[in-house]
């Protein structure tokens, strides 16, 4: 909550993107920031696929290791963006509304509340359960699929390691998306570092790589 409240004292900032360490840009920064600057509200992207599918493909003990198995939920983007307006509400609900408290059971497994029950990670669901409470509008969940190939363990949490070029340039940076994860120090990418193939890339727009 203090990371969103420190944001706010941007006199300029339209809204705060969340994003976790591991996760790394897809999209040059321009192209983020127009999207960001021209959505009609608040986005958060968690899951990519119907749950009942999700389920159902869990049975498969080889559902894991297929290169088919694109959209499992743990290897989407996770992260939020909220526009000013939301990061207020937000807030007013933390300090005044009791969310405070909520948070506090919350992260000790107590709340009664079943959008924060059966899940290991209940805390990312708080955002989003005070801003509808609040009655917040124009909040989009993701239905953008992600390409998760090439992971390094089946299980969660999930990270690249060795990433061909052709799954960055064909999978990922055509996608929809904006953001992929986990990233690792042990990342790379075509056998490069991924700070430094993303700053070619991304920044610097000088790479002539093509897949093969």
């Amino acid at each position: 909550m203090e990371g969103y409240r420190k944001a706010l004292e941007f006199s300029d900032a339209f809204g705060v993107i969340l994003l976790s360490a591991s996760h790394f840009p897809i999209k040059p920064p321009e192209l983020v920031y127009s999207v960001l600057k021209e959505s009609k509200g608040s986005m958060f992207v968690y899951k990519n696929q119907d749950s009942r599918t999700i389920r159902h493909r869990r049975r498969r003990k080889d559902a894991y290791r297929s290169k088919q198995f694109f959209l499992h939920p743990h290897k989407a983007e996770t992260w939020n963006f909220l526009k000013q307006r939301d990061v207020e509400m937000l807030l007013r609900h933390y300090d005044s509304e009791g969310g405070a408290e909520l948070s506090d059971k919350i992260v000790s497994g107590s709340s009664d509340i079943k959008e924060f029950q059966g899940s290991k990670c209940a805390e990312e669901n708080y955002p989003l359960y005070a801003l509808r409470t609040q009655g917040a509008r124009d909040i989009a969940d993701s239905t953008v699929p992600i390409f998760a190939g090439e992971y390094s363990c089946c299980a969660h949490p999930v990270e690249w390691v060795n990433m061909s070029l052709d799954t960055f340039c064909s999978k990922l940076k055509a996608s929809d998306s904006l953001f992929a994860r986990k990233a690792t120090i042990r990342t790379t990418i075509d056998g490069t570092d991924l700070e430094s193939f993303l700053i070619d890339e991304l920044l610097q727009n000088r790479s002539s790589r093509q897949p093969g």
